[in-house]
């Protein structure tokens, strides 16, 4: 049964519009999908839970991937005790975003901070407005 807040048994499994989702992830993805449980979600679908082993460091994750409430959101816990590397969470973008897609991480004020999970690292993306970006040459040289 699926349960993710934003979609029903028998809803379009596609995209929500303006979302940068990748359309298809790869089969070590998919081969990792929860089928059973609170996160289940049928083959093909853009969102639910997954569990497979990152290439870059070799470590289980747990990801959780939705698209509801106008954003895209890929989280991902590792079966360590830490959060994830930025080498980690770089695949983490690839594997589940388009390429040229710009993803956020925030960080909250304290007064509006939920931490469920210690070592859990958050990728947004709305769906509906366009992420300002700094120019190049505020970021670094090329």
């Amino acid at each position: 049964m699926n349960t993710h807040p934003q979609h029903t048994a028998g809803d379009d499994l596609a995209r929500e519009p303006g979302s940068l989702l990748r359309l298809k992830y790869p089969a070590r993805v998919e081969k990792g999908r929860e089928v059973g449980g609170g996160f289940a979600s049928p083959a093909g679908a853009v969102f639910g839970a997954f569990r497979f082993k990152l290439k870059c460091s070799g470590t289980p994750a747990l990801v959780l991937v939705g698209d509801g409430f106008g954003w895209d959101h890929v989280s991902m816990s590792l079966a360590v005790n830490r959060c994830p590397t930025w080498a980690e969470m770089c695949e983490l973008k690839e594997l589940f975003f388009e390429p040229d897609a710009w993803v956020l991480q925030f960080h909250p004020p304290v007064s509006e901070n939920i931490n469920n999970h210690e070592y859990c690292l958050h990728l947004w993306h709305p769906q509906r407005d366009e992420i300002p970006t700094p120019p190049p040459i505020t970021v670094g040289l090329k």
